[in-house]
């Protein structure tokens, strides 16, 4: 949908630039306590911006960290800050 109007999907979905390299999960991790908008395991075209922290995924906006992501997460690419 996004390349269709001319819109970078990753601004559309985190609402701020992510670099253009995926690397995949199985083979790097991104750093620790990283943004990054991930590609998920399960359904074609499906993403989502999580943050890194110990092995897991967690919600952006959730600052409680027993708020764990349940998420399968096939490739990344880190978010760029504002």
């Amino acid at each position: 949908m996004a390349a269709s109007v001319g819109i970078d999907p990753f601004e559309m979905i985190a609402d701020h630039p992510a670099c253009s390299i995926w690397h995949k999960y199985t083979e790097e991790r991104p750093p620790e306590d990283a943004r990054v908008l991930c590609k998920l395991c399960g359904c074609a075209g499906r993403y989502g911006e999580y943050i890194y922290k110990g092995g897991k995924w967690y919600f952006p906006d959730l600052d409680d960290e027993a708020c764990e992501a349940n998420i399968l997460v096939s490739a990344w690419t880190e978010v760029i800050p504002e």
